[in-house]
Formats: C-alpha cells, sequence, structure tokens
C-alpha cells in the first residue's frame, strides 16, 4: 500500500508540472502587447500631418476670402466718404501703395516679388508643421499675405492694397494685414511654448511595458507527505 501511495503522489506531481509548463505567462502576453503598440504610431503621423496641413489650407483660404470681401465691401459703400464706428475707430476707403499698415511708400513692384517669395517660404514651411497652433498661425499668415498679393496683381489699382479700417493711434490697415499680426504673434507664443523645459517626471508606477520582466513562477509547489509516510524509491517487491 505504500508503494502505491508514493507511485500516486509521483504521477500528480508529473501531472502538475506538465500544466505549468503549459500555461502561458502574463509576461509574455504583455510583453507582446507593448511591442504591438508602437507599431501604430508610424501609421498615426501621416495622418495628424495631413489634418494639419487640411486646417493650414482651411484657414488660409477663410482669411482670403474674407480679406476680399471686406475690400469689395469697403471700395462700393465707402466711396462716398469715412463711416465712423466707435471713438476713434471709422472705416475710410485708402488706396495703399507700400507694405503694410501704409509703410513704404511707391514700393509696389518690389513688394509683389516680395509677397510671392513669402508665399512660397509660407508653403514649405507649412508642409513641415508640426503641431495645429503652428498649422493655425502659418494658415492666417498665409491667407493675409494671397489678399493683399491678389490686391496687387489682380485689382485694377496700379498695384496698390486696399485699406479701410481708420484709427487715430495706428495707420490705416486692413483684414489682411490683422491675419498677419494675429498669425505671427501666434507663430512666436507657439516657438516659446516649444523652447519651454520640460517638467520634471513625477513619481508614477513603471507601466508593464517598461517593467522588468518578473521570475518565471516554478513549475509545480512541494507536496507534502502526510504525517506517518516517506516519500522514496518503491520497495523491491519480494522474489
Amino acid at each position: 500500500m505504500r508503494g502505491l501511495q508514493e507511485r500516486r503522489s509521483v504521477a500528480a506531481l508529473s501531472q502538475v508540472g506538465r500544466k505549468t509548463r503549459q500555461r502561458p505567462s502574463a509576461g509574455a502576453g504583455q510583453r507582446q502587447s507593448a511591442g504591438a503598440a508602437p507599431e501604430t504610431a508610424p501609421r498615426a503621423r501621416p495622418r495628424a500631418r495631413a489634418k494639419r496641413l487640411i486646417l493650414l489650407g482651411a484657414i488660409a483660404a477663410v482669411a482670403l476670402g474674407a480679406d476680399q470681401l471686406t475690400k469689395s465691401l469697403a471700395v462700393h459703400y465707402l466711396s462716398h466718404g469715412p463711416v465712423p464706428l466707435l471713438g476713434p475707430l471709422s472705416l475710410s476707403l485708402t488706396y495703399n501703395s507700400g507694405a503694410a499698415f501704409s509703410m513704404g511708400q511707391g514700393l509696389a513692384p518690389l513688394l509683389v516679388v516680395v509677397g510671392v517669395v513669402l508665399v512660397a517660404v509660407l508653403v514649405g514651411v507649412g508642409r513641415t508643421v508640426a503641431d495645429t497652433p503652428s498649422a493655425l498661425a502659418i494658415g492666417l499668415v498665409l491667407g493675409g499675405a494671397l489678399g493683399n498679393l491678389v490686391d496687387r496683381l489682380a485689382r485694377a489699382d496700379h498695384g496698390a492694397v486696399i485699406d479701410f479700417v481708420e484709427t487715430r493711434y495706428w495707420p490705416t490697415f486692413n483684414l489682411a494685414d490683422a491675419c498677419i499680426v494675429c498669425g505671427a504673434i501666434l507663430l512666436m507664443v507657439a516657438g516659446l511654448r516649444h523652447r519651454r523645459p520640460p517638467s520634471p517626471p513625477t513619481d508614477t508606477p513603471p507601466d508593464s511595458a517598461s517593467a522588468p520582466p518578473s521570475d518565471p513562477a516554478p513549475l509545480s509547489d512541494p507536496v507534502v507527505a502526510p504525517p506517518g509516510t516517506t516519500v522514496g524509491p518503491p520497495p523491491e517487491s519480494p522474489r
């Protein structure tokens, strides 16, 4: 009887060890899932870049369209004289042959070349934009530059730009000038945010991907023999 009990205990130990070896470890599954996660990152980058380019183009188109619409309305309604609005702010139709805010009078041919170069540079920079605020800023600057360039090339005003927003403390400007200034300010803010030093890391528990692999589980737990029995080789049968 003692030999039969010992054989059963040995058989039970072998079955437990076989099941333990066949059971997959949790660490291996976590490592496999962690290794598969970075594969989706390269696919997401072109999509995010395409979305930023679409946003940039949409902002530029809206700024260009709004600028040309307001200039056409100014030519139609402000030809008879200025229209006061509120305090020092008024609408007055003027033709500017210089740069933004009536600076550089008489330099229309040179400003056309500068405008074309600026548009080309903005288009090239916009293709490599890295975040949404920068895309919004470049879209505003590009739309404003295109708005003034269309005035110089397409309108029959001898290369002059239509300005209509007049204040007592600032030169007369238009919507394209406002878009260029707002876009430049937003672009500087975005650049300063990128140059800000990173914050120190906080004490967070390591995730499963960075945690070291745990020690493999033992094949089987030791089996304690019942009191009064000894585990050993089966006794030889009497001859």
